[in-house]
């Protein structure tokens, strides 16, 4: 029996972004079994878009949390769809962007059977894509790999979200979905982690990697200032922290605490006093929230004018230049 493919979306307020993407996806030589759409707006604008896929005779579904999941719910909401909706354990759960279109209309088609062989060869194979990164426990963060090394299958800790990843139905029935309560940002890394600590393989196309110009993360979260503060900065810490105490490393998480948390700002201090004050407030919160488990979406992006979408340009995976 033929694996199917799950194309998963997570949109808010992206409804152009959406729709060319959705286009895209039409293109494919390998278009997706089912789309989910995870409408974490709860937009009329999703429902067009998918009735224009039906129209074009692929099959979607749009899913609606009711309230703003984040990235994490949207896509842990869609994988659990797909195990309840009769999924294989040798079909695959595509990742994809509402705001970036596969770059060549073979990517699904490749990325699903390199995927196929990878299992064939090791059942532990649990999810390829076309861009990972490594993690180094001591310093909690990424590290970055070697274009050396991008030749053939290359083994990595997580996949990076906006490049494509796609996971087993198998390994997620295994080993649970995304954490839906990171709610935003380093959700790809906590899932990575968990995979690769359960003993699972996460493996990259290093030819697509290479011809298509990725590059690798070197850090575990967004390094972005907007104004006096972004509330993306708050997300990446207090993630960075939980999944660092989750797989008991204390230490780390105590040292980032110190450094990214308070000792960063603090050198602002005489030059920025403001902006480095409210750093310095929000910083602690988070890694309070991270160090005692309070997840969520314990602030909303929404409250300082932002939306979010499914990989949007603050999270750990986007840092990956070009994807």
């Amino acid at each position: 029996m033929t694996a199917r493919v799950h194309g998963v979306i997570v949109t808010h307020h992206r409804p152009q972004g959406l729709r060319s993407v959705v286009r895209s996806l039409g293109r494919q030589t390998r278009v997706p079994d089912v789309l989910v759409l995870v409408d974490n707006e709860g937009s009329p604008d999703v429902d067009l878009v998918a009735d224009e896929h039906r129209e074009s005779g692929h099959d979607v579904v749009v899913l609606r949390p009711g309230e703003n999941t984040g990235p994490a719910g949207g896509t842990a909401l869609a994988m659990e769809w797909v195990l309840d909706n009769d999924a294989s354990d040798d079909d695959w759960v595509i990742r994809l962007d509402d705001d970036t279109p596969p770059p060549r209309d073979d990517l699904i088609e490749e990325l699903v059977d390199f995927g196929t062989k990878r299992r064939h060869e090791d059942a532990a194979v649990a999810g390829v894509g076309v861009v990972g990164s490594r993690f180094d426990y001591d310093r909690g963060r990424s590290v970055r790999i070697d274009n050396a090394e991008l030749d053939g299958p290359v083994d990595v800790d997580w996949l990076a979200t906006n490049c494509f990843p796609a996971f087993s139905c198998a390994a997620i029935r295994s080993h649970g979905t995304l954490d839906a309560d990171l709610f935003y940002g380093s959700s790809e890394v906590e899932y990575g982690l968990r995979l690769r600590r359960a003993g699972q393989r996460l493996v990259a196309h290093g030819e697509l990697w290479r011809s298509m110009g990725r590059a690798t993360a070197d850090t575990a979260g967004p390094q972005l200032w907007v104004g006096d503060w972004n509330w993306r900065r708050y997300y990446s810490l207090r993630n960075q922290i939980h999944l660092l105490r989750r797989a008991g490393r204390s230490d780390t998480a105590l040292r980032v605490a110190l450094i990214r948390g308070i000792a960063k700002p603090a050198v602002s201090l005489v030059r920025h006093p403001r902006s480095a004050w409210t750093h310095l407030r929000w910083n602690a919160r988070a890694a309070l929230d991270g160090w005692r488990g309070q997840l969520g979406r314990t602030i909303d992006p929404v409250d300082f004018g932002v939306a979010v979408a499914s990989a949007p340009a603050g999270d750990a995976a986007s840092l990956q230049e070009g994807c």
